[in-house]
């Protein structure tokens, strides 16, 4: 009786074992589902925002591949503009080299037909200088002087052939010893004349009422040597107009009497058409 009970007691408790271990590895299988569960699910998590965090680089990869064409094509696009310019930009210089080539031979040919002109014309000038004239030049070399030099009431002559640019220069002095005041002391009168149709020529026609005379005063009111002629001479300035009551009546009353710009005793004047 005993042994029965305690056969069945056995028996009961190991039914009870097996009925707890069935669960409890049903538990452990279930456990185990919802582990291997969490990790497909994290596993997809994963690889889902390793799959957005590819695919943000890969939009971010094409975006600046995009900002780039945009780029080239801008900097086409201004390459472009910039040869379109550039060209004409070329035109225009390659223009302005043709005009100025053709105003430098406009040029050259004018001075040519000037120098032509102007060169081999000869030129007689009549003139006068209260008190003395003292030389004459002309394009640097001495002319001969025809007529008194020391008597303004005779009329001087010189005669030369021109050249291009060439000057006339005329030096003189008054007889006052002081060096002012002889604007209304000393004068010089100039007319000239040359063959050829009018206007042809510079000098036909020249006389000292013209534009294309400066004057020089001596710097002192003797020469280099104390007493001579040979002055050293101021600046070129415009002459000023004497009220000397001299003048040239063989030729012509009339004319305007000139001379040094500041009254200086001497006087030195240079006419030419480049004056």
């Amino acid at each position: 009786m005993t042994e029965a009970v305690s056969l069945k007691r056995v028996t009961i408790e190991q039914a009870g074992y097996h009925k707890t271990a069935t669960v409890i590895s049903r538990q452990s299988k279930l456990t185990i589902a919802k582990h291997a569960a969490d990790a497909t699910i994290d596993a997809a998590s994963k690889n889902g925002e390793e799959y957005c965090t590819s695919a943000k680089n890969d939009l971010a990869a094409e975006n600046q591949t995009l900002t780039q064409l945009k780029a080239l094509f801008d900097t086409g696009l201004k390459t472009i503009g910039n040869s379109a310019l550039g060209k004409q930009a070329e035109d225009q210089v390659e223009a302005e080299r043709v005009e100025a080539e053709r105003v430098e031979a406009e040029r050259v040919e004018a001075e040519r037909l000037a120098v032509e002109a102007a060169t081999g014309r000869s030129v007689t000038c009549q003139m006068t200088i209260d008190n003395t004239m003292d030389s004459v030049e002309y394009n640097g070399k001495k002319l001969h002087i025809n007529g008194a030099t020391n008597d303004w009431g005779k009329t001087k002559t010189v005669t030369f052939a021109t050249v291009y640019k060439g000057r006339l220069v005329v030096a003189g002095h008054d007889h006052e010893s002081t060096n002012s005041g002889h604007c209304s002391s000393a004068g010089f009168v100039i007319k000239c004349s040359s063959p050829g149709p009018s206007g042809s020529s510079f000098w036909d026609g020249f006389n000292s009422g013209s534009k294309n005379i400066l004057a020089q005063g001596s710097e002192t009111s003797h020469g280099i040597d104390g007493h001579s002629t040979e002055f050293r001479w101021k600046k070129q300035k415009k002459p000023c107009t004497t009220t000397s009551g001299f003048h040239m009546n063989q030729i012509d009353s009339s004319l305007k009497k000139i001379w040094a710009p500041d009254g200086e005793r001497g006087g030195k004047f240079t006419m030419g058409p480049e004056v």
